[in-house]
């Protein structure tokens, strides 16, 4: 019987020739057909490293309807999360989008659902030192929409499948993670 270390050196011997080509991006496009591994997909990641420093919302493209329902949701979560003890008390101070998103609709559509829930929303800290920072990331995931908020320094996920009428659904609670 040979021993747990042969084996394994023989098993290794035997898959080795199957990795012997170069694992690099520029191999794996070029050679697709012939790549050992998958190349993953690349994905944007709008929040910077130091995830305290509000920097930017960002917003993949929504339609009028997903927005509304995101809008509801983000109220929703927002309402049930910040300081004040009513939405009446609180002010908002929403990370911009980019130039380019300026007039996305789900900022739109936020901004009128904060404010029928009675939430201040100011443009800058100057205008109000309490207000709390909330940023907000929108991304299309395999099929669905993917939300990332920032309220102050807690940070929470929800990932949403769209349906056969291109409506999200909000299949799992918020993932929170804050510091403590």
């Amino acid at each position: 019987m040979k021993s747990p270390i042969c084996l394994i050196v023989l098993f290794s011997l035997a898959i080795t020739p199957t990795f012997s080509a170069p694992l690099t991006k520029r191999y794996a496009r070029e050679n697709s057909s012939k790549a050992h591994l998958p190349t993953l997909p690349r994905f944007k990641s709008p929040f910077r490293a130091d995830s305290h420093i509000i920097d930017r919302s960002w917003v993949t493209d929504v339609t009028e309807e997903q927005s509304t329902q995101l809008a509801d949701s983000i109220t929703a979560y927002v309402a049930a999360h910040t300081k004040a003890s009513s939405p009446d008390l609180t002010i908002l101070l929403l990370a911009p989008t980019p130039r380019e998103q300026a007039n996305n609709p789900l900022t739109l559509a936020l901004n009128n659902a904060f404010r029928k829930s009675g939430f201040g929303l100011v443009e800058s800290k100057e205008q109000a030192g309490n207000a709390q920072d909330l940023r907000y990331q929108v991304s299309r995931f395999n099929d669905g929409l993917w939300l990332q908020l920032q309220l102050n320094k807690v940070e929470a996920n929800r990932f949403y499948s769209l349906d056969s009428d291109n409506k999200i659904v909000g299949d799992a609670p918020f993932s929170v993670r804050e510091e403590i």
